[in-house]
């Protein structure tokens, strides 16, 4: 019921399915392997399901569309329901006995995530407006600062020179763009005026943490001694004035690169990551921070990097971060932004810095929403994406012969530790099916490894990334394409006559007889029971997937179940003389 009420919040996604009558089994290069294992009442099930999801346990009816249908490979049972997205005004649906806000669920990366009370004001409209429309205690108008109101219209008339707010007096555009609200027969400002036009008094008397800290460290790691802290510059200021100078600041100790144009004699030096993508990285910090959590947004300057740490994890999952569409955390400071031209207030931040490195030929950047800690990264590489280390780098990996766009994930891996299906596509423009294609060859090399599951699966670096010379004789007989014929020569001659003359369509309990048998005589893989037998890889997993449960097989590599050399052992029950067999040993 946590699944159904996060598949009924979750903005934008549709719904989702659940499917009653199958188990998780082995991994492979797709990700998890799943085996039909029915549903032993299914009409008592459905009943049950659609009765907890009309009124018993939510708040609101849910009315799933349901079915049960017959696996044609195993005749069992399986019931599939999909839960519709909830309509806006029903929102959020949550467990009656839990209430809000332990009650109601998100479908993030895979997982049921339970709301906080941000979640609920920002997405499901819980309460009234966003929090930066709040009235700021012990402040008046005066406490807003002139000079930034005359900045916006600036701005605003580079945009739009026409624009009817730029008629208004301070205090009629506060009111209009929602700066300050009335109370009490008076102006008071919301958190949103406070933060983009307050004066420095009143800011360091009320909100002293909404400030910008730019740090440089002298290394590229973080140090806790106090008396190696680095250097600091704090920006405690209207934002408006305090996003031109963070960028200022940040640009001036980015290396420069040299670029000549065309024929040209004389040289341009510029910042190795361009502006654009630092001005949008520090616009999208201010504009999805968390400005309930009074901690100041971080951006530090390594030797190897810049990171941006501002508090308050985003609203979209990690998977649709650069999508078309914006969830506004603060929707008056996004729009204030937006006026000004700081901002597009569409989704398109994360997209324009992407795309502005991969012109710049530097290190993609990496995002990292972290929920539990409520917070989110933004790292910029001071690196161009194949410099010479790289290349030399990659000269051991020659003589696999990888594509080009295989190379480069190599690369990015080497940089950041992790890459992701979508990392991958959106490194080299390729669809899904065509990266879990590269992805697999890279895995079956030894180079990755598969971490997580469902959305939140992610490759590692695998045994052979580092050295792969090491294991090129090991990786080559794996990759080596299976001659059945050599493997039946080796097997013993009843075994060999069961094998050759196993029929196509036969029952799966015959096709587990004889994997285990094989298995007995010799550790073999997916792929050479899959040539053996004449079947699907598929299907031979699931045959697997049913002998260990049954407590007869086990895995050579159990601690690393998608290891790309995993194999296939008999357990000691498997042994014991009393197990029937299918052949005598010549």
């Amino acid at each position: 019921m946590e699944t159904v009420s996060a598949f009924s919040n979750e903005p934008r996604r549709g719904g989702g399915y659940i499917v009653f009558g199958v188990s998780r089994g082995t991994n492979d290069a797709e990700g998890p392997r799943y085996v039909v294992t029915g549903v032993r009442e299914p009409d008592r099930l459905t009943n049950d399901f659609v009765s907890n999801c009309s009124n018993e346990m939510l708040n609101r009816p849910v009315r799933p569309d349901i079915e049960t249908v017959i696996d044609p490979a195993t005749g069992l049972p399986v019931v599939i329901a999909f839960v519709k997205e909830a309509q806006e005004n029903a929102k959020p649906i949550y467990l009656r006995k839990s209430g809000l806000p332990r009650g109601a669920y998100r479908r993030i990366s895979g997982h049921d995530v339970r709301c906080t009370d941000e979640d609920l004001a920002i997405l499901f409209h819980h309460g009234v407006g966003t929090y930066d429309g709040t009235l700021v205690d012990d402040t008046s108008f005066d406490d807003l600062d002139p000079a930034a109101f005359a900045a916006y219209r600036r701005l605003r008339a580079q945009l739009n020179s026409d624009a009817p707010e730029l008629q208004y007096d301070d205090r009629e555009l506060a009111r209009a763009i929602g700066a300050a609200k009335l109370s009490k027969g008076d102006l008071v400002p919301t958190v949103a005026g406070l933060v983009a036009f307050g004066r420095y008094a009143a800011l360091r008397r009320v909100a002293p943490l909404f400030r910008i800290d730019y740090i440089r460290m002298p290394g590229t790691q973080w140090i806790d001694d106090p008396e190696e802290r680095g250097d600091t510059i704090e920006l405690l200021e209207p934002l408006l004035m305090a996003i031109p100078r963070v960028v200022q600041n940040v640009l001036a100790d980015i290396p420069k690169a040299t670029r000549i144009h065309g024929n040209a004699i004389e040289r341009d030096e510029l910042p190795l990551l361009p502006t654009l993508a630092i001005r949008e990285a520090v616009v999208n910090a201010v504009m999805h921070r968390s400005y309930r959590t009074r901690q100041p947004i971080q951006i530090i300057r390594y030797a190897d990097r810049i990171e941006l740490r501002n508090p308050g994890a985003s609203l979209v999952p990690d998977e649709r971060l650069g999508e078309p569409g914006s969830l506004n955390r603060n929707e008056k400071i996004a729009m204030i932004l937006h006026d000004t031209r700081l901002a597009e207030n569409k989704g398109s931040g994360i997209r324009a810095m992407r795309a502005s490195l991969e012109k710049a030929g530097v290190v993609p950047p990496a995002f990292q929403s972290d929920r539990a800690r409520d917070e989110f990264i933004a790292v910029f590489r001071l690196q161009a994406f194949l410099n010479s280390e790289d290349l030399a780098w990659l000269g051991r990996f020659k003589s696999y012969g990888l594509l080009e766009e295989q190379q480069k994930a190599l690369v990015l891996l080497r940089r950041n530790g992790v890459i992701s299906n979508a990392e991958y596509r959106r490194l080299n423009h390729v669809d899904s099916a065509t990266a879990t294609a590269q992805m697999k060859i890279l895995r079956e090399h030894g180079f990755v490894e598969l971490v997580g599951g469902g959305a939140t699966r992610q490759y590692v670096p695998g045994p052979a990334f580092e050295r792969p010379v090491l294991t090129r004789v090991a990786v080559r007989s794996h990759l080596r394409p299976v001659d059945r014929e050599a493997l039946l020569r080796g097997l013993p001659l009843g075994l060999r006559e069961v094998v050759a003359k196993l029929p196509k369509p036969t029952a799966a309990s015959a096709v587990d007889a004889v994997v285990l048998d094989l298995i007995r005589f010799e550790s073999y893989s997916t792929r050479h029971l899959a040539a053996l037998l004449r079947r699907s890889k598929p299907s031979i997993q699931l045959s697997l997937v049913r002998l260990i449960g049954m407590g007869l097989v086990e895995m050579s590599r159990p601690e690393e179940p998608s290891h790309p050399f995993q194999s296939y052992l008999p357990t000691s029950r498997a042994l014991n003389p009393t197990q029937e067999s299918l052949f005598r040993a010549e």
